[in-house]
């Protein structure tokens, strides 16, 4: 019987394909489609298709699409997306969670569309503190900058994910 590492490593390996060959499939819009693998890794699960095209520069159905040809890893709840299991969870951040250069071009990314965006302003702060941006972190819980403009009560629990993360 295959040891448990044996079982992860052929799990594993077997994600690797999968998403590879969705990838190689799909090359003039390679760069946006790894951009939504990166955003997925960064990202708290539940994210608005929606934001996520925003981001990674793609329309809703081209996110869609990916999904689909992917085939299993992730679902898709009306206008959310999140990862089905644990073990795609695990996978999708290990190989491609974004970090230096990726990270910060995320990060660009996002900051445009924080004020327009609940899901956005109260991931900000979380990915500005894993990326050591603590000048930044502070003068965002010290001002209104980047608020969703939505509702008080949306603006009020992005302030206050931002003073957590910045205390």
């Amino acid at each position: 019987s295959a040891s448990p590492r044996d079982s992860a490593g052929a799990l594993e390996s077997l994600f690797q394909r999968r998403f590879d060959s969705v990838l190689d499939a799909s090359q003039s819009e390679r760069s946006s489609l790894v951009r939504v693998l990166q955003a997925l890794a960064a990202l708290r699960p539940r994210i608005p298709i929606k934001t996520l095209a925003e981001l990674c520069e793609l329309s809703e159905h081209a996110v869609r699409s990916f999904v689909s040809d992917l085939a299993g890893p992730f679902l898709i709840d009306g206008d959310y997306l999140q990862f089905r299991d644990e073990p795609t969870e695990t996978f999708v951040r290990s190989q491609y969670l974004p970090k230096g250069a990726d990270l910060q071009a995320l990060l660009n990314r996002m900051r445009p569309y924080a004020s327009s965006s609940i899901y956005l302003a109260s991931a900000l702060p979380q990915l500005l503190w894993e990326e050591g941006e603590v000048d930044e972190l502070i003068e965002l819980a010290l001002s209104d900058v980047a608020l969703p403009l939505t509702n008080e009560v949306e603006r009020q629990e992005a302030n206050r994910n931002r003073l957590s993360f910045a205390l």
